[in-house]
């Protein structure tokens, strides 16, 4: 019976009732109200092989995918069982000399398989993952073997044994079951588990029997996800045997828990300047051994990809200059350890200097690089920015500029950067400090100045960078004209250094003359020092020289001295253009006055 679609059944998709030496294969088995496949009433010696058996048991009147009861020499294999109501696959009532070996069974509503008064059946190879209660489940059910079954993320047990005494239960994978991973229920005795690898249940293991079940075959137990590396563990020998026994339940232990493979050598991050390298890990009882290296974390595209090493070690020598990350894991017949032991090296090739592109920026002139490299020509991005960059947090001093520094072919670098005389501008030059963000805060490193704006500092991480300096003590100048038109004084108005000494000019404008320093600086010299220890606030004064002086209207008198200064002593020896004349009647007339003033 072969190649047949069977859907929609008011009750059993296929039904064998008394039939032996039948082959049920490559049929599709689903949507029917009953069970999908059902043998009963010693329906023996048939093969059922390669069907999809699914959705089946709608109505609840049946038990699931695959049901057997009375019905002995079986053999089942290579089926997919899933989202069946009930059961995957059920054996029961002396259903025995059962094989079911290759079957993928998974989300159905109950248990994924279950024998039931049985005895003698082997079960391996089979997938039992996300059914809604134990995985596999043996009740009432002796002398059975379960040998490199994957039994998985199912919502109660992994391996539930009760009352079923003189199972062997080896080279099982077992992890993340929602209960147990291998349950023995009183009374259940004379059971051997061992070579199994049982990892990440809620509870690994319990034996609720008298210390009359086996953990290990007399030599070797099981890996245990719980008991490994890092724990304390000894393996003295590296014969890939914990000395430490692990706590099965009361005074039950596996005695010789197994160890997963580990890195010996190299340690990570290890930098190589030569091609011949050695990598090492510890021995597994599995005793076969996949191993890749790639360079990239992903192993998308190893440039190494070996399986089925013997020994503990591998010598590459063909490996050109880069960082590689390899990993290697333990593997046997029907079983592979779950995890990769990983590690990282870089294969460095010389001591290389470059300047990287630098993009337009007002306060970088350049950047240049001296560090190892991986290659010859090193890949390198820089990005200048005058903002902290998202998620970076800016730094209370002055942040002249922001660098972002990428490279996956450098290890190490000294950085060299110039500065542009803009971005010093009333900084300290010699303050100035590269800060690396590292660890969600930022670092300062060493910053040498080697130069009139140039910085040294050297990395071995890259990612954001912020160079800063501290600003200077600085005092106000503040100069003043009176008049506007009278004049200038050099240097002006402005932001001077705490402390220094600055030399202030009158410059008089055509047809003036200085007057004098008012404010915070008084006397009468064109040319005046200033020490700005304090802001300061000066006036200059101009006059208009004497020959542009004339008599306001009113007859006032004009003073060419600026306000609140004293005419300086001087004699009065002069001339008078002329003294004594006749004028007609209500002729204006212009007195000049002379003056040979000199200042003593």
């Amino acid at each position: 019976m072969s190649n047949n679609t069977v859907i929609n059944n008011n009750y059993f998709g296929i039904n064998l009732q008394s039939s032996t030496s039948n082959t049920i294969s490559g049929n599709v088995v689903r949507n029917n109200k009953s069970d999908g496949i059902k043998l009963s009433s010693s329906s023996n010696n048939n093969t059922i092989s390669g069907n999809t058996v699914g959705n089946n048991n709608l109505n609840g009147t049946g038990y699931g995918g695959l049901y057997i009861v009375w019905s002995s020499y079986s053999t089942i294999s290579n089926n997919t069982v899933r989202n069946n109501s009930g059961y995957g696959i059920f054996i029961y009532q002396s259903s025995s000399y059962t094989i079911l070996s290759g079957n993928i069974v998974e989300n159905n509503s109950f248990r994924g398989i279950y024998l039931a008064s049985n005895s003698n059946n082997t079960l391996s190879g089979n997938t039992v993952k996300n059914d809604g209660a134990d995985g596999i489940s043996l009740n009432t059910s002796p002398h059975n073997i379960l040998s490199g079954n994957t039994v998985e993320n199912n919502l109660s047990n992994g391996i539930y044994l009760y009352r079923s005494d003189n199972n062997t239960i080896t080279n099982n994978t077992v992890g993340g079951n929602a209960g147990k991973g291998i349950d023995i229920d009183y009374p259940t005795n004379n059971c051997t588990i061992y070579h199994n690898l049982i990892y990440g249940n809620a509870t690994n293991a319990y034996d609720y029997s008298s210390p009359a079940n086996a953990w290990d075959n007399g030599s070797e137990g099981n890996w245990w996800g719980d008991w490994q590396w890092g724990n304390g563990l000894v393996d003295t020998n590296n014969d890939g045997i914990f000395e430490n026994q692990r706590l099965i339940t009361g005074s039950i232990y596996d005695r010789y828990p197994l160890a997963f493979t580990k890195i010996i050598g190299p340690d990570n991050g290890t930098v190589f300047k030569e091609r011949v390298i050695s990598l090492r890990w510890s021995r597994s009882v599995m005793g076969s051994y996949a191993l890749e290296i790639d360079d990239s974390s992903d192993f998308s595209s190893p440039v190494v990809s070996l399986y089925g090493l013997t020994g503990e070690s591998y010598t590459t020598s063909s490996l050109t200059s880069g960082k590689y990350y390899w990993r290697v894991k333990a593997s046997s017949a029907g079983l592979e350890e779950p995890f990769w032991a990983a590690g990282y090296f870089t294969i460095l090739r010389r001591i290389v200097n470059f300047s990287p592109e630098v993009p337009s920026n007002p306060n970088v002139t350049s950047i240049s690089l001296t560090g190892d490299s991986t290659q010859e020509a090193p890949a390198v991005i820089v990005t200048v920015s005058g903002e902290a960059p998202t998620g970076v947090l800016p730094l209370e001093e002055k942040v002249i500029t922001y660098l972002e520094i990428s490279s996956s072919d450098l290890v190490s670098a000294g950085v060299r950067i110039t500065l542009s005389p803009e971005s010093l501008e009333n900084l300290d030059p010699d303050s100035v400090v590269v800060y690396h963000w590292s660890g969600g805060s930022w670092k300062a490193l060493p910053t040498q100045r080697v130069g009139e704006r140039t910085y040294e500092f050297t990395v071995d991480g890259f990612s954001w960078f912020a160079v800063t300096g501290r600003p200077l003590l600085l005092c106000q100048l503040n100069i003043s004209i009176s008049p506007p038109a009278g004049g200038s004084v050099i240097p002006g108005s402005g932001f001077y250094m705490k402390g220094s000494l600055v030399t202030l000019r009158a410059l008089p404008s055509p047809g003036y003359i200085f007057s004098g320093w008012g404010g915070d600086a008084s006397g009468y010299a064109e040319e005046i020092t200033v020490v700005m220890d304090s802001d300061r606030n000066i006036a200059a004064y101009f006059s208009l020289a004497p020959e542009q002086s004339t008599t306001p209207a009113g007859g006032t008198n004009f003073s060419p001295l600026a306000p609140g200064l004293t005419p300086p002593a001087e004699d009065h020896s002069g001339e008078i253009l002329f003294s004594v004349a006749l004028f007609a009647l209500g002729v204006s007339v212009i007195l000049l006055a002379k003056s040979l003033v000199r200042k003593r």
